[in-house]
């Protein structure tokens, strides 16, 4: 038996966009109800506050990704004026740029405010090479640019990339590069 779904998508996602979005929830939903299952039937498999933390970090990721955006490898080869079947563009541009990126669902993402049109952002090398050079990953630097910060009034760093303040994210990327706090 086949059932159709109708979802209302916003008018300026594209067919493309709304089919990934559709796979993306599809894949997530499968994986966490086969999560929930393992979990159910072997309770002491994990404990409470391991289930809560992968979902918590789960959370920050969905956030990152609905409230700043994310651009595929085909997406970043479109953005450059390439073939988007081309991922090595996207991966060219990361190395030059330290531009970084994080996989859900398979599939390598780039948050869209390390851009600023077919680029990085002029500001972008600064924030990221002092936490680069410290040996954080790529990921925990992604987690800290959209997590809330004492340092800039508890705004999210990410929130001041392109604006006069983003000094202030240069400046605190500076400082936990080196351990201050």
């Amino acid at each position: 038996m086949t059932t159709t779904v109708e979802i209302p998508v916003p008018e300026n996602m594209s067919p493309e966009e709304a089919r990934h979005l559709a796979e993306d929830l599809l894949q997530r939903r499968s994986a966490f109800a086969d999560f929930a299952r393992d979990v159910e039937l072997k309770p002491d498999l994990v404990h409470p506050s391991v289930a809560w933390h992968v979902v918590a970090v789960d959370h920050m990721w969905r956030k990152l990704i609905d409230k700043y955006g994310v651009y595929t490898s085909a997406d970043i080869a479109r953005l450059r004026g390439a073939n988007p079947q081309n991922r090595s563009v996207a991966t060219n541009l990361a190395k030059r740029e330290n531009i970084l990126s994080f996989t859900r669902a398979g599939k390598k993402l780039y948050p869209r405010f390390q851009f600023k049109g077919d680029r990085a952002h002029p500001e972008w090398k600064h924030i990221v090479e002092p936490l680069l050079n410290a040996g954080w990953d790529s990921q925990d630097i992604l987690l800290w640019l959209t997590g809330p910060n004492g340092a800039i009034d508890g705004r999210e760093p990410a929130e001041l990339i392109g604006t006069d303040e983003v000094n202030k994210v240069i400046t605190d990327a500076e400082d936990e590069a080196k351990g201050i706090w």
